[in-house]
């Protein structure tokens, strides 16, 4: 028993000590935002990420799909904000994937059976979704007025309804949420998550509204904490199903006591994602404000 203790107490303490040590790096990044700091950590971050998909697919010998791949994620953040105009750089991520796309099925065709179909379809899907996660910060960083304010939200409903989750869960919880892909995850757990997060947002944009010249709409923050909430189990849950299909703990051993980059970032991905999508609303942005 004690020896149980010592070691759960042993993977705390290193999960803290790397948690600090990727906040002093991480926060400045975010801090100074409006520098190409932040285009620098993400394309560092979506390479890494590329990386470890490709090797939990067993697939990171095939130089073909490797590199590209990797070059991919390490360019796209770096366009960005050098586009013109907001609509610009959809237009060139949908063109960009869909030119992937095809090249990866396309290795795949004449790989004669070396790279599956399957494989194929996971590796592209998520290369996309990843990078996709990755230059949605910077994109939504960058819109006019709120980008500096709304861009945390990001960051706050990917890890704020974890730690949420995992607290009421030890307390209360009895009803598992989907066992095959995460035994430990509960139903109760994933309530106290989203009202977690729903009151970090208020606390947040009652601040926000405070200190800034930026005034938020707090009935569209609780609404955008419930979406993204759900968006970050979500993404979670999703990294965990493709894990377990692959038979692998972790996808990388590069933050200790966390695993990979795709490990620390699954949550961060999907919110990320979506608020992507709903920054290309021009309603949604304009709302958003007082």
């Amino acid at each position: 028993m004690h020896r149980f203790w010592r070691i759960k107490y042993s993977k705390m303490k290193q999960r803290i000590i790397t948690a600090a040590i990727g906040l002093v790096i991480f926060l400045p990044c975010l801090i100074f935002s409006d520098t190409v700091a932040l285009e620098i950590i993400f394309a560092f971050l979506g390479a890494l990420a590329v990386f470890e998909l490709i090797r939990c697919c067993r697939r990171s010998t095939n130089l073909w799909i490797l590199i590209p791949s990797i070059v991919l994620a390490l360019f796209m953040p770096f366009t960005v904000r050098q586009i013109e105009t907001e609509t610009s750089f959809p237009v060139l991520l949908l063109i960009v994937f869909v030119v992937y796309l095809l090249y990866v099925f396309t290795v795949s065709m004449f790989s004669k059976g070396r790279l599956p179909i399957s494989d194929a379809a996971l590796i592209s899907m998520m290369t996309v979704y990843i990078i996709t996660g990755f230059c949605g910060v910077i994109f939504v960083r960058s819109i006019p007025l709120i980008g500096g304010v709304v861009f945390w939200i990001i960051f706050i409903s990917s890890w704020i309804p974890d730690s949420g989750a995992y607290f009421v869960g030890i307390k209360f919880g009895k009803h598992k949420l989907i066992p095959d892909v995460s035994p430990k995850k509960t139903v109760e757990g994933a309530v106290g998550g989203i009202l977690t997060c729903v009151i970090v947002f208020i606390i947040y944009t009652l601040i926000a509204n405070a200190v800034s010249e930026v005034k938020l709409n707090l009935l569209l923050m609780i609404l955008a904490a419930i979406i993204l909430s759900i968006a970050s189990m979500i993404g979670d849950l999703i990294a965990s199903h493709i894990k377990r299909t692959y038979k692998i703990k972790d996808y990388g051993n590069l933050l200790p006591g966390h695993g990979g980059v795709l490990d620390r970032f699954d949550s961060v991905l999907a919110t990320s994602c979506i608020m992507f999508v709903l920054s290309m609303i021009p309603s949604f942005v304009v709302n958003l404000m007082k």
